[in-house]
């Protein structure tokens, strides 16, 4: 670039000398010119110095030769030397002469040429009227080019002139001193998110600490014994004494969640109780079809909303509720609830409702009547009723929160919430080792926590969105283009999964999955979109 630029400086000075060089040689040949035609001049004026010289010494005889050589008239009217015998004239014969004292006639432009050779010797009447104008002479001589006269009074100053180009820098100058520190300033706003950085080498192996955010897997099932032989039938005991009473029994909603600490507790224990919540989950789903995608039908755009990032949310819990929420951005206070999907498209009637803390993301849920979100700047989840109760707070333990090292760094999310008929999911990265947890709650009417954790053991750096349906996980690529990542979460078993989502390149911020019609709910760079979905066949 510098060698370019030193380049065209020497071209430009090449160019300006040269100019230079022609006008100055042009002035020499115009200074050369003019002394030759003043050496023309001034012979021309010797000349004429010595005709008029010759002219003075010899007017009188050309003057009687004139006077001869007039026509035979005027000879004998000369001869005559009394006025009586003068005979009268024409008018214009009288206008061509002139009476003199001596009384002889004789033409005005003979004595006219007398007093001009003479230099001023005869004496002028009063001059004439003004002839006629004659005809424009030649164009003289160029004259010699004057001294340059003193130098004028300032002007007014001009009109801003074109900006001129940007001049070549000059040389880097040398460091100055360094001043005095400075007084500290104040936080500026928070700038963009930059780029992700390169991933960091592999560190050490950490000692096997205890069991918190993982679960014991269940292992393959072994093949069943062989039937033992009959045995013979015994006698009927006798009636035993009653017994002590027994503890008190618990609910059939109690006898399908899990705890926290059972969640960690004996594999027997653990297996046994989420076997039967997966059976419970797997009884509610269709007989005839199953639970695994198998392909992704064309979006459907039902909306634009002048956003980039944003979310709209139905209610999985209330089958016959066609309300919808809208959140738009990724940090803020307000969601605006649509009657259906008709007014969401013509964009009126909306209610606004204002949320007690600001939300982060956009991994929104609403679900069976209240709104669940994540508190900015925090690792906690908030319960928003919308019948105006009072809402209740969540903390997400070992989780990624803060510092922009996002769950989904395309729609900038820490947590992404979704739910379905069976329940709510919060889906999360872990500070252990940054790979995706999903935490299934546990919600009651004062209260909500995770009751089980399961690590999907896929890093968070390789997912770009994710979605749950019919117990399912998906993970997309970082593209949000494909799916390449499925885990049975009712079986803790990974699927051999993948099909294409989407061809847009648009920025996906959210996704989810709508049991009740079976289709997918994006927001793509501020269009709001519906994909249907086709399963496999039940086994």
């Amino acid at each position: 670039m510098t060698f370019q630029a030193a380049r065209s400086s020497s071209v430009k000075t090449n160019v300006f000398l040269s100019g230079l060089f022609l006008v100055t040689l042009l002035n020499c040949a115009g200074l050369v010119y003019l002394f030759v035609q003043c050496n023309g001049l001034r012979k021309q004026q010797t000349a004429m110095t010595s005709r008029l010289e010759e002219l003075t010494d010899s007017w009188p005889m050309e003057f009687i030769s004139r006077l001869s050589q007039e026509d035979p008239g005027w000879t004998e009217q000369r001869n005559r030397n009394k006025r009586s015998h003068q005979q009268p004239k024409s008018h214009a014969e009288t206008e061509d002469s002139i009476m003199m004292m001596t009384y002889s006639r004789i033409p005005i432009r003979i004595f006219m040429d007398l007093c001009n050779s003479t230099r001023g010797i005869c004496l002028t009447g009063p001059p004439g009227p003004a002839g006629p104008p004659g005809r424009p002479g030649l164009d003289g001589l160029p004259g010699v080019n004057g001294s340059d006269g003193p130098i004028g009074l300032p002007g007014p100053p001009g009109k801003e002139g074109k900006r001129a180009r940007k001049a070549t820098p000059g040389p880097k100058g040398e460091p100055g001193d360094v001043g005095p520190k400075g007084e500290k300033g104040d936080a500026g706003p928070p700038g963009s998110d930059g780029l992700p950085g390169a991933k960091g080498e592999r560190g050490l192996k950490g000692e096997r600490g205890e069991p918190y955010n993982e679960i014991v897997l269940e292992g393959q099932r072994g093949p069943p014994g062989p039937p033992g032989p009959a045995g013979p039938p015994g006698a009927p005991g006798p009636v035993g004494p009653p017994g002590p009473p027994g503890s008190k029994g618990k609910s059939r909603h109690q006898q399908n969640t899990v705890s926290h600490d059972e969640a960690h507790a004996a594999p027997n224990d653990d297996t046994l109780i989420r076997r039967m919540s997966a059976q419970k989950a797997m009884s509610t789903f269709s007989m005839k079809y199953g639970r695994i995608i198998k392909s992704v039908d064309a979006p459907y755009n039902v909306t634009r909303i002048e956003n980039t990032f944003g979310a709209w949310m139905k209610d999985p819990a209330s089958k016959n509720n066609e309300q919808i929420w809208v959140v738009e951005h990724f940090s803020g206070l307000t969601v605006k609830e649509y009657e259906n999907l008709e007014a969401l498209r013509i964009g009126s009637n909306f209610k606004t409702i204002t949320l007690t803390r600001y939300f982060h993301g956009c991994g929104h849920a609403v679900y069976n009547g209240s709104i669940y979100y994540h508190k900015g700047g925090s690792d906690q989840i908030i319960r928003f009723p919308l019948d105006g109760k009072q809402a209740q707070h969540m903390k997400v333990e070992n989780a990624l929160h803060n510092n922009r090292n996002y769950l989904f760094q395309n729609a900038k999310t820490y947590f992404d919430l979704t739910a379905d008929k069976d329940g709510l999911w919060v889906i999360y990265a872990s500070s252990h080792d940054e790979n995706i947890v999903v935490g299934q709650t546990e919600i009651n009417e004062d209260s909500f926590s995770i009751v089980q954790n399961i690590n999907t053991t896929y890093p968070k750096s390789k997912a770009g969105n994710a979605f749950i349906a019919r117990g399912i996980l998906y993970l997309t690529d970082t593209k949000d283009s494909k799916i390449i990542f499925a885990l049975d979460l009712l079986k803790d078993k990974p699927l051999d999964v993948s099909f294409d989502l989407r061809s847009s390149n648009d920025t996906l911020t959210m996704v989810s999955y709508d049991p009740y019609d079976h289709t997918l709910y994006t927001w793509e760079n501020g269009y709001l979109k519906k994909y249907g979905l086709h399963f496999l066949l039940a086994e």
